[in-house]
């Protein structure tokens, strides 16, 4: 059963049979007007389901492409997260760090550290530079929030042993 095909039903009368016809009943001839074709009930359908879907999914692609432009993640940095704190938000700078560090290999399959001169390094030894590089990136990490700046904090704090109202944060420390 092939839905996609029409049904042209087409009836043949052998030369003989026709001379006895007037010239408008000849079944071989074609008349002026087009042929009478019959689609298939599915046909039918399908293409009505294909007409009533094809726009509801290019709106619903319209739709998405909207909300996915708003949610990249470099306006994230440049407008701010909606998880960040609403009072420090006008203060916020963007800066762009290398983390250097990465792992590599020589062509013999030898595994090397990536070092690059006069950059912080973060990973590797503890060391006086490593600690300070960190302390130097993770600056202001900590900050105490007063009045109407905290009221905007209410449900997503808790309280600690020492009184203090803390928020969740992550921090990945070399320590």
């Amino acid at each position: 059963m092939n839905f996609f095909r029409a049904d042209k039903s087409t009836q043949y009368v052998s030369v003989e049979e026709s001379s006895e016809c007037s010239e408008d009943q000849l079944p071989l001839r074609r008349r002026p007007s087009s042929p009478i074709v019959s689609v298939s009930r599915s046909y039918y359908f399908i293409s009505l389901l294909l007409f009533a879907v094809f726009p509801v999914l290019v709106i619903a692609l319209f739709v998405l492409h909207t909300r996915l432009e708003g949610a990249r993640i470099d306006s994230g940095f440049l407008k701010g997260f909606p998880t960040e704190l609403e009072p420090i938000k006008g203060v916020l700078a963007s800066e762009t760090v290398r983390f250097t560090g990465g792992l590599h290999f020589y062509k013999n399959g030898t595994l090397y550290r990536e070092v690059i001169e006069g950059q912080p390094q973060y990973v590797g030894p503890p060391s006086p530079e490593i600690d300070a590089a960190w302390k130097r990136l993770l600056k202001g990490q900590y900050m105490n929030l007063v009045g109407s700046e905290a009221s905007s904090m209410v449900g997503r704090t808790w309280k600690d042993d020492h009184g203090n109202y803390e928020i969740a944060y992550v921090s990945h420390s070399p320590k």
